[in-house]
C-alpha cells in the first residue's frame, strides 16, 4: 500500500519539476527524496518520471498517478479536518467546485461574509466544467458544486440560483448540511 507521505512527495516533485527544489520545499535531503521516489517506482513497477538535465517530467503513468494522488491527498486532508473540528465553534473546510460563471462574484462575496463571521472556516475552490465538478462530488472531494442546468444528476439535493443561466447548486444527499424541506427548496426557487 502506498503511504500518503510518498504521494505528497510525488506531487511536490511534479509541481517543482526538480528533485532539488522539491527536497527544499519538503525540508528533506535530495538523496532521501530520490531514494523514496525510486522505491515508489519499484513498488508500482512503473517509471513515473523522465529525468532530464534541467527538469523532471511525468510519464503517462506519472500523470495518471498525479491525478489520483491529488484526489487521495485532498480526501485525506478533508477527512482529517472533519475529525479534528471543534464542535463548539463553526469551523472546518468547505470544498466548492464550479466552472466560470458570473455567479462567482456573488458566491465569493457570500463566502467572504461567512468567513468574517466564522474565521475558522476555510474555503477551497476548484474550477472545472460540470463533468469535473460532478466527478469530484461523487467521490466526496467536494461539498458543494455549482453547475449550469441541466447538467446535474438525480441523487443530489439542489436549488436554483440566478435566473439567467439557470445555475444549480448541488450537495450530496447524505451530507447533513443538505437536510432541507421541500418547502425551503420551493422558497429558494422564487
Amino acid at each position: 500500500m502506498i503511504e500518503t507521505r510518498l504521494l505528497v512527495y510525488f506531487l511536490t516533485i511534479a509541481q517543482e519539476e526538480t528533485i532539488s527544489k522539491a527536497a527544499e520545499t519538503l525540508h528533506i535531503t535530495q538523496s532521501t527524496l530520490s531514494k523514496q521516489m525510486k522505491d515508489l517506482e519499484d513498488q508500482l513497477g512503473k517509471v513515473l518520471f523522465i529525468r532530464g538535465k534541467r527538469k523532471i517530467t511525468l510519464t503517462e503513468e506519472g500523470r495518471y498517478l498525479q491525478q489520483r494522488a491529488r484526489e487521495i491527498v485532498d480526501l485525506v486532508s478533508a477527512t482529517e479536518g472533519a475529525l479534528k473540528e471543534d464542535t463548539e465553534l463553526l469551523n472546518g473546510n468547505i470544498y466548492f467546485g464550479c466552472g466560470e460563471t458570473h455567479h462567482m462574484k456573488d458566491i465569493t462575496q457570500c463566502f467572504k461574509n461567512l468567513q468574517e463571521i466564522y474565521p475558522q472556516i476555510h474555503l477551497h475552490l476548484y474550477s472545472g466544467d460540470h463533468t469535473v465538478v460532478m466527478d469530484r462530488l461523487d467521490k466526496g472531494l467536494l461539498d458543494i458544486g455549482l453547475v449550469v442546468e441541466p447538467n446535474f444528476r438525480e441523487g443530489y439535493d439542489y436549488f436554483y440560483i440566478g435566473r439567467s443561466d439557470r445555475s444549480v447548486l448541488l450537495m450530496r444527499q447524505d451530507d447533513s448540511l443538505t437536510q432541507k424541506t421541500e418547502l425551503q427548496k420551493e422558497e429558494l426557487k422564487e
